[in-house]
């Protein structure tokens, strides 16, 4: 018999004093979306029920479908695949490969001044240009700016996707179509009226799947799983929990110890690694008991970069190869291609 599955978080009214999310597993929290039946477009297998108790408390229910269904907000249940649109649609959103979710961290500035503003985002749409946008539990988004450009991208953390003005902002990295690893460089915090000033503490983590983020007074620790891309049957736990969320996640199973490997580049993490600036040739670290090394090309006359972690114009990074990043598409992810033909993230 296939069953659901369900963990049940009561969300105490002092959670209302919680001014971002610690975690940023995938799913999402209650007070993001309020009352009612909310499905996760990530992984449409997945969604979350929120009622009140007699308490006045808010109940949250993490539920996945049984077998192969996908749950779909325009029915309000679980169905075949074949009939959630918004499903099938949302994974072609620009970034639903490379980073459906990204988790703000700082130490710092940030955190003084803008703490709603920063925690756990994830991909919420997209909006015009082709633009992706996020949103994180206190209902800010994080999204490119509306002065930017197919060529020029500036990010910004505001109550509105494609706003002018903002709390958060990052005008370093501007050919950055998507969040990426360790964007940690170029953040600007709204202190007061007018006045921003910078916050070199702020780093962010990229998420997918069953990965989820702990975090400390150093940083964020990520903790991977298996990516579920499309439904999985899977076994019913139950997991009750009358205290507030904690931020607590499996043991990582990725080592954590550096390796040399035999494909001529070093392995400290599942993911892409750069052989040399200018290369459209890049290697894909891999681990099953022990590392192994793919070749990767990126596509469309990119070079791979380390900065940004995915393939883009080669005039961006330097490396004039005849073509002008003003007269090439705009590169939605990580565009290449792996000898495994598998995707390299």
């Amino acid at each position: 018999m296939l069953l659901w599955f369900t963990f049940v978080l009561v969300l105490s009214k002092s959670l209302a004093l919680m001014e971002h999310e610690e975690g940023c597993g995938i799913y999402p929290s209650c007070k993001q979306y309020g009352q009612g039946q909310w499905e996760i477009l990530e992984d449409c297998t997945k969604y979350i029920r929120c009622t009140y108790n007699a308490n006045g408390d808010l109940v949250q229910e993490n539920l996945k479908c049984p077998g192969d269904l996908v749950y779909a907000e325009e029915y309000g249940e679980c169905v075949e695949y074949d009939r959630a649109t918004q499903c099938k649609v949302f994974q072609e959103t620009p970034c639903f490969l490379q980073c459906p979710r990204v988790y703000l961290h700082s130490q710092g500035t940030a955190i003084q001044y803008q703490e709603k503003a920063i925690g756990c985002f994830r991909l919420r749409g997209q909006y015009f240009g082709g633009n992706a946008f996020y949103q994180n539990m206190n209902g800010l988004y994080l999204s490119p700016d509306a002065y930017s450009t197919p060529v020029i991208t500036h990010w910004l953390v505001s109550e509105l996707y494609g706003a002018q003005n903002g709390r958060i902002k990052n005008k370093k990295y501007e050919w950055a179509r998507c969040p990426f690893d360790r964007w940690n460089n170029g953040w600007e915090v709204l202190k007061e009226a007018g006045i921003w000033v910078e916050d070199n503490t702020m780093t962010t983590t990229c998420l997918r799947g069953d990965e989820d983020i702990i975090t400390t007074t150093a940083g964020p620790t990520t903790t991977q799983g298996l990516t579920t891309q499309r439904p999985t049957t899977q076994a019913p736990t139950t997991q009750t929990t009358t205290a507030r969320p904690t931020t607590q996640a499996p043991t990582t199973t990725t080592p954590q110890t550096t390796t040399t490997t035999s494909g001529g580049v070093t392995c400290v993490r599942e993911g892409p690694v750069m052989i040399d600036r200018c290369m459209s040739d890049f290697k894909c670290c891999r681990w099953s008991g022990k590392w192994d090394v793919v070749n990767c090309h990126c596509n469309n006359d990119f070079v791979y970069s380390e900065d940004v972690e995915y393939c883009t114009w080669a005039d961006v990074e330097g490396c004039y190869k005849g073509f002008s990043s003003a007269n090439m598409t705009v590169p939605r992810s990580l565009d290449h291609t792996c000898d495994d033909a598998k995707d390299c993230y």
